[in-house]
């Protein structure tokens, strides 16, 4: 999950921020057509949010091995 690889990024210098660079706009690829540059920026924080929220966001579909503390 990309929260435990964030939890590590004073090693693999991955931290929120850079994980919702590579990943925020493949999460959220339209179907038909392509993103406008000025989308990246709002895809990328929203990212950002789901992945230092994650348990509170997902914590409740996950079953609770999942759930990270």
């Amino acid at each position: 999950m990309m929260i435990q690889v964030s939890q590590e990024s004073i090693i693999n210098k991955m931290s929120a921020s850079n994980l919702a660079c590579v990943f925020g706009v493949n999460l959220v690829w339209p179907r038909h057509g392509s993103i406008s540059l000025n989308a990246l920026t709002p895809i990328n924080i929203f990212t950002e949010i789901l992945i230092e929220h994650f348990n509170t966001v997902f914590g409740s579909r996950c079953p609770p091995a999942q759930v990270t503390p």
